[in-house]
């Protein structure tokens, strides 16, 4: 084997080999993102009852509820501008829709209509999947 091909085959084989381990380090990656953003929403949602369950034990009912109206037009407005970064989940979500169709419901009923037009938005994104599911 004469030195060009030599090194031709060693550049391949180093291109080979990166490639196999920047396609493993992207996974890994991947996966580490996805376990990150599910214990943030875990403290988050740990975070949000334990401040509801202290204003109501507290016996705060107004606060109680600004806190969980707050956050619940946080969330919509969260998912409502990463819609269209997201791939649609692959699977049912009967309680996802269920739950945002229930804060529709009362943002209509609170004089939100913006809250409504991003739960909407929500709804048709969710549905899309639902119907593949």
């Amino acid at each position: 084997m004469s030195k060009r091909s030599t090194v031709a085959v060693l550049v391949v084989a180093s291109f080979l080999i990166g490639l196999a381990m920047g396609w493993r380090f992207r996974g890994s990656r991947s996966e580490r993102d996805a376990g990150t953003v599910a214990v943030v929403r875990a403290v988050e949602v740990a975070g949000l009852c334990a401040n509801a369950l202290g204003a109501a034990e507290g016996g705060r009912a107004a606060n109680l509820q600004r806190l969980l109206e707050m956050r619940m037009a946080n969330a919509i407005d969260e998912g409502a501008e990463r819609v269209d970064s997201a791939s649609s989940p692959s699977l049912a979500l009967p309680n996802l829709i269920e739950g945002l169709s229930r804060a529709r419901q009362y943002a209509a009923a609170r004089g939100m209509p913006e809250t409504v037009r991003k739960c909407d938005r929500l709804l048709e994104f969710l549905a899309k999947s639902n119907a593949r599911a």
